[in-house]
């Protein structure tokens, strides 16, 4: 059996979708995951095989390049028209070649991976969405901003603002459409995208439950992950790590790393004036190293880490936030832009943590924040006892791989 998955964007994005393809590979399925030529030795890692859509970049120097992507205000608009509508051809090709090619039972695609769904759509292949963050599917029995709820959005103007939505982007995508020769309808962007045969979530239920106002025929599965890599940690972060108190450990993700110069070396300068030692993790961060109280690493794993933490500062990715609250450690969160809000929004809500304005941060604010959250007792404990609440949840993993074989069989009978 051939499934076919697909994604595009940053390591966030990247990650549940290999850890769903490692979980469906285990069972015996043949899965092909397309994605961007940058992302070709993660997938061949992971054990799945690769199809590369798209031109050989460096995919982080390119997001580097365009602060608008990161811009709270400008960021889902340039997304959309700066990277995912000009990816939608080479993804439509890939994809629709891997089919003709290799005669998959379905696809998965994650929801931005537009020109995947759009060649599922075109060869009537059966077809799951993959939602990485609940902000994907705003409710308007859970709709979330910056803390404060919206009970202004009653569901008729909600679903007219949704409607909006899709039909921008349906508009968006009618060039690519005509060039590739699909029919285009006003309408498209929804059924490729929300009006298919599966929508899952891949967060926990917990963490924000079902709505009656959902997509059709969808299930929450858990938060995903891809298996933990066996190799050690670096010699000299196991030993810092090993040596002293538990650090406050930072990062802002893959993405928002490449703008955040400022806030690793702030965050650094307060945790060094507290007496306290940190872990900075984010390419280039080298000459921020203090020996022995300050360490820095391009990239460690988040599940092996985070657990060795004091607390955790972070911008509030969904995969992010995940692996913090599986750690069951406190919490600072510093959202950039997208759903890092809404997911702030709820770990506030949980009691595991607290927020920032990452815009108007000084050192006395951060200080005060740091020592609020390291020594607030109940945000300690609450955060412990929710770990072990996502910890007791089924794994995302299999969740939505079992979904995803209940459709095939559905579908061969």
């Amino acid at each position: 059996m051939v499934i076919l998955l697909s994604t595009v964007g940053s390591l966030g994005d990247l990650h549940p979708v290999l850890g769903l393809g490692q979980t469906l590979a285990a069972g015996g399925a043949k899965v092909f995951l397309v994605t961007h030529p940058f992302y070709r030795e993660r997938v061949l890692t992971a054990g799945l095989e690769f199809i590369g859509a798209g031109p050989e970049v460096h995919l982080f120097e390119e997001i580097k390049k365009n602060p608008q992507f990161l811009d709270p205000q400008s960021a889902p608009l340039a997304v959309w028209n700066e990277f995912v509508v000009p990816g939608v051809e080479d993804f439509y090709q890939a994809t629709y070649q891997a089919i003709q090619e290799y005669h998959p039972v379905l696809l998965a695609g994650h929801f931005l991976a537009v020109g995947s769904l759009l060649a599922a759509y075109q060869t009537r292949l059966p077809v799951a969405v993959l939602m990485t963050t609940p902000t994907g599917w705003l409710s308007s029995e859970d709709l979330v901003l910056k803390g404060g709820y919206l009970p202004c959005f009653t569901r008729p103007i909600f679903r007219f603002l949704r409607e909006r939505i899709f039909s921008y982007c349906s508009q968006s995508l009618k060039p690519v459409c005509e060039k590739l020769q699909i029919a285009w309808n006003n309408q498209i962007a929804e059924k490729a995208m929300r009006d298919v045969n599966l929508n899952l979530g891949l967060w926990s239920p917990f963490f924000r439950p079902a709505s009656t106002d959902d997509p059709p025929r969808s299930f929450i599965c858990g938060f995903c992950q891809p298996f933990i890599d066996p190799s050690p940690l670096p010699p000299e972060i196991d030993q810092f790590l090993r040596e002293g108190e538990p650090p406050v450990i930072v990062t802002f993700g893959s993405a928002a790393s490449l703008h955040a110069r400022d806030l690793y070396s702030l965050v650094s300068q307060v945790s060094l004036s507290l007496n306290l030692r940190c872990l900075l993790i984010g390419p280039g961060l080298r000459e921020l190293s203090v020996p022995g109280k300050v360490a820095t690493a391009d990239y460690l794993p988040y599940q092996v880490v985070f657990p060795r933490a004091k607390v955790i500062v972070h911008h509030g990715g969904i995969n992010t936030i995940g692996d913090a609250l599986q750690s069951g450690k406190p919490q600072m969160i510093l959202p950039f832009c997208h759903d890092q809000f809404d997911n702030a929004a709820r770990c506030l809500r949980l009691g595991v943590g607290l927020r920032l304005d990452r815009y108007r941060l000084t050192e006395k604010t951060l200080s005060r924040t740091l020592s609020k959250v390291l020594q607030d007792a109940h945000l300690h404990s609450t955060s412990e006892k929710i770990q072990q609440i996502i910890i007791q949840e089924a794994r995302g993993n299999q969740v939505a791989a079992t979904h995803l074989l209940s459709l095939v069989n559905r579908r061969s009978f």
